[in-house]
């Protein structure tokens, strides 16, 4: 869910993307599916225009520091993420697209 400048995680019904310009997108649906599953191929509603928030390396930072027992909100370009719904899926999706905004890629490679 997001209102005005608040963005309500772990419920499984925001959408969240990336694109390698520093910037992360979110954008609001129904109805909710599986917190960390890919939407592609799915028939969704779309509640809200996309928001895009401009990434720092503070904000991965701040990402991972997001756990049950810590605070349970960070701030993006103004933005505040909120993650009381505490779920380590939707953590991780936003910290590997904060990652990817900032042009952070992990590779496995074979030795």
């Amino acid at each position: 869910m997001i209102k005005e400048n608040i963005i309500y995680l772990g419920y499984g019904d925001i959408a969240v993307d990336s694109i390698l310009d520093g910037y992360l997108i979110l954008q609001w649906f129904e109805p909710p599916t599986e917190v960390g599953s890919s939407l592609t191929g799915k028939e969704v509603n779309w509640l809200s225009d996309k928001i895009k928030l401009k990434v720092t390396f503070e904000d991965l930072k701040n990402i991972d520091n997001i756990n049950k027992e810590s605070g349970k909100q960070i701030v993006i370009d103004g933005c505040i993420l909120d993650f009381s719904n505490y779920n380590s899926k939707s953590v991780e999706v936003v910290r590997i697209h904060i990652q990817n905004a900032l042009g952070i890629f992990q590779y496995g490679l074979a030795c």
